[in-house]
């Protein structure tokens, strides 16, 4: 069973004191998978996730600003951060990532670079 996640829309969301403001991770969390990025064929089961727009968020005092991670052969597509502030303790990383989209993007970590890039295609505006 395959899980999509296409179209999602969140807005409107202000936050505090939580461990990973955004989150979207087709390695749900498995960190050592996720740093060998090795390549599997896609299948019935490989997830998918496109289209998702988070739009007027506010988070302060994040433990990380955030993940957006796909998978090697299957990357996040399509993701628009519009109007989004987060204040953590350490950055946010881009990893296997298509066409996203940061429009009035500010990241703020408390050390390190805002936004780390693996393998990922990201447009400011």
């Amino acid at each position: 069973m395959t899980m999509y996640e296409i179209g999602v829309v969140y807005r409107n969301i202000t936050m505090r004191n939580v461990g990973v403001a955004i989150t979207l991770n087709l390695f749900y969390f498995d960190k050592a998978a996720q740093q060998e990025r090795k390549a599997t064929a896609v299948t019935s089961t490989t997830p998918i996730i496109s289209g998702v727009r988070i739009i007027d968020v506010t988070v302060e005092d994040a433990k990380t600003a955030g993940d957006i991670i796909g998978l090697p052969e299957m990357p996040i597509d399509g993701v628009l951060l519009e109007n989004v502030r987060i204040y953590a303790k350490s950055g946010m990383t881009l990893q296997d990532a298509k066409n996203v989209s940061m429009r009035n993007v500010k990241i703020v970590p408390q050390k390190g670079e805002p936004l780390k890039l693996v393998n990922a295609d990201v447009k400011t505006f």
